[in-house]
């Protein structure tokens, strides 16, 4: 395991563990959550998929007036076609935030996140990036809620070639969330990302559907496409788009 990746993974983890001495009388767990189910894959693999993802959220405070918030994310996609592995990937991902103005409707924030990804069979073998920056909730509604993250960043790249060498880069990370509660059950939502950096670009986009189907189980419905602007040289993963068709039962802890 490469140094920046050892960075960009627990970085964000010892400075929740320095602020959680501080606020650990009143913290509270919000939106934790496991899933598991299928998936299929197009691009420079297509195979069908099981899949697995686990959620951890915790705040300190209140629900409304959190000071500090922390974010985890595991998940990983292993699948075959015909007999034959065409599908192994691992993500960890963990943000912690601090709030500028403790504003309920319109919150302002800094923020530390660390994300890893391994996948052998696309054009990258591995993906970390360290970033930090400002972020701000635009809204926060009971239907509608839409925020925005940007800030400088740090990457590691290992393009999936023979003999490769890790690249290390200055980037600039932008990130955005929007949800809307568009039935009494459902939620829909759409996640994106944009990382530029002078080697290559990446952005991912994460449209989903969330069923309840009582209070602590749900069904979600996602479309995933990932985006690379450069192939690296003497990879034989040339495809830049790679899409994630899937369907997944959802146990909310809280």
């Amino acid at each position: 395991m490469n140094v920046c990746l050892r960075n960009c993974v627990f970085i964000p983890t010892l400075l929740l563990s320095i602020v959680s001495g501080q606020a650990i009388a009143d913290h509270h767990w919000d939106g934790s959550k496991a899933s598991f189910g299928f998936n299929m894959t197009t691009g420079n693999s297509k195979s069908t998929a099981s899949n697995g993802e686990f959620d951890v959220d915790y705040q300190f405070g209140d629900n409304v007036h959190s000071v500090w918030k922390s974010t985890s994310a595991l998940a990983f996609q292993y699948g075959k076609s015909n007999g034959v592995d065409n599908k192994e990937q691992y993500s960890v991902q963990t943000q912690i935030s601090r709030s500028f103005n403790h504003n309920a409707k319109v919150d302002n924030f800094m923020y530390v996140n660390g994300s890893f990804q391994s996948n052998k069979y696309t054009s990258f073998d591995q993906q970390s990036l360290l970033s930090v920056g400002y972020g701000r909730d635009w809204i926060t509604g009971k239907k509608i809620n839409f925020s925005t993250q940007f800030g400088p960043a740090y990457q590691d790249t290992l393009a999936n070639v023979a003999g490769a060498e890790h690249k290390h880069q200055l980037a600039a990370k932008f990130s955005s969330v929007f949800k809307w509660k568009c039935f009494v059950h459902g939620n829909l939502e759409e996640d994106f990302s944009f990382v530029t950096a002078k080697l290559v670009n990446t952005s991912k986009s994460v449209t989903s559907y969330t069923d309840n189907i009582d209070k602590n189980l749900a069904l979600n419905l996602s479309y995933t496409v990932n985006y690379v602007s450069n192939i690296p040289a003497g990879s034989k993963k040339t495809n830049k788009f790679d899409t994630t068709t899937s369907a997944n039962l959802v146990y909310s802890f809280s």
